[in-house]
C-alpha cells in the first residue's frame, strides 16, 4: 500500500493537497480489491490488480487506511497506513483540558469532552482518536450541532450608492446566525408613499459571509423604501431596517440629425458643409422644358444621403 508511492507505516502530508492512495495485488486470477478508512470501506472494485483513490485531505481524514484483497483461492494479508496532515491554521485544533472550557475526563474504559459556554464558533466537526500500545487507534467522528431556533436577524442592511442607476439599484447586507436551519432572506420594496405595487424577492442563503442583491426594472428618478427578514424552518426575524434611495434622473442621448451630422466635423468642416449644400441645390431640383412650358420639379433625396467615418457620400439612381 502506497500514499503519493511513499510505503511508510506513518505517512505525513499537507491539508487540501491533491493526493493519491494505491494498493497492488499481484493474484491470478485477479482480486477484489477494497480501501478503508479505520475500518469503514470506502471505495472496492472487482477483478483487479490495483486500486487507486484520490483524496485531499482535511484534519477529518486524518486515519489508518487499509488495503485488503481476495480472490476465489484465497484472501490476501491486510496493509495499512497511518495518515496524519499538517494542519492550516483555522482548520482543526487540537483541544487542551487545559483550555478552562474544555473539560476532558477519562476513567477506566470510558471518556467524556464537555464544552462550557457553548458559542457559535463551537459547533462543527469533531475527531475523537483513541489508542494504546495495542492495535490499531480507534477513531470516531462526531458532529456538534445547534439547537434548531429561528435565525438572528441580519444586520448592515443598506444600498449601495455607486450603484444606483435609472432602473436599478444594489443592495447589501450581512446574514444573522441561522440557528441550526437553512434560512431564506426576503426583501420587500415599492414606491415610497405608495399604497399598492410592493414586490417581495426571495433570496437563499449560500453561507457567504455578506450578501449583494439587485433589485432592477425599477422607475427613473423614484423614491423606493426597502426592508428585509429572514426566515427558516422555525420562524422568521422582525422585519428591520427600512432604507430608501432614490434612482437616478433619465438623461436622453444626443439626438443625431443630418445637420449636426454635417457640422460635427473637424476643421474646415464649413466649406464641407457649404459644397455638399450646393450639391444637394442640383440634385433636389430638375428643370424640365416641354414645348413653352417651365416646369420645376422637386424630390426629396434625403434617403439617399449616407454617412461613413464623416465622409460624405451620395448615392442617386
Amino acid at each position: 500500500m502506497r500514499i503519493n508511492n511513499v510505503s511508510n507505516a506513518s505517512v505525513e502530508i499537507e491539508e487540501n493537497t491533491t493526493n493519491h492512495i494505491q494498493c497492488s495485488l499481484e493474484s491470478d486470477p485477479a482480486s477484489t480489491i477494497a480501501i478503508l478508512k479505520d475500518g469503514k470501506k470506502m471505495i472496492e472494485s472487482h477483478g483487479v490488480h490495483q486500486l487507486t483513490h484520490e483524496i485531499k485531505p482535511e484534519c477529518s481524514d486524518t486515519g489508518v487506511y487499509t488495503c485488503s484483497g481476495y480472490n476465489e483461492y484465497g484472501v490476501a494479508e491486510n496493509a495499512s497506513i497511518n495518515l496524519c496532515t499538517e494542519e492550516s491554521e483555522g482548520s482543526c485544533n487540537r483541544l487542551s483540558d487545559k483550555i478552562p472550557k474544555i473539560d476532558i475526563v477519562t476513567g477506566n474504559l470510558s471518556s467524556s469532552l464537555t464544552i462550557l459556554d457553548v458559542k457559535i464558533e463551537d459547533y462543527g466537526m469533531y475527531h475523537f482518536s483513541v489508542h494504546n500500545d495495542i492495535g490499531s487507534p480507534l477513531i470516531e467522528m462526531l458532529q456538534l450541532k445547534p439547537p434548531i431556533a429561528k435565525p438572528d436577524p441580519p444586520s448592515d442592511f443598506h444600498v449601495i450608492q455607486e450603484e444606483i442607476s435609472e432602473t436599478s439599484a444594489v443592495l447589501a447586507w450581512v446574514p444573522g446566525f441561522d440557528n441550526g436551519s437553512p434560512q431564506t432572506f426576503y426583501i420587500t420594496y415599492g414606491k415610497k408613499g405608495g399604497s399598492s405595487g410592493w414586490i417581495t424577492k426571495s433570496v437563499e442563503h449560500t453561507y457567504e459571509a455578506k450578501i449583494n442583491y439587485t433589485l432592477r426594472n425599477l422607475e427613473t428618478e423614484t423614491e423606493y423604501i426597502a426592508s428585509i427578514n429572514a426566515s427558516n424552518e422555525k420562524g422568521s426575524t422582525t422585519t428591520i431596517n427600512d432604507i430608501t434611495f432614490i434612482t437616478l434622473k433619465h438623461i436622453p442621448g444626443v439626438q443625431t440629425n443630418f445637420m449636426t451630422a454635417l457640422i460635427g466635423g473637424a476643421v474646415g468642416g464649413g466649406i464641407a458643409v457649404v459644397l455638399v449644400i450646393i450639391g444637394l441645390v442640383f440634385l433636389v431640383k430638375k428643370m424640365r422644358i416641354s414645348g413653352n412650358e417651365l416646369t420645376v420639379v422637386t424630390k426629396n433625396n434625403n434617403d439617399n444621403v449616407f454617412f461613413k467615418n464623416n465622409n460624405y457620400s451620395n448615392n442617386k439612381s
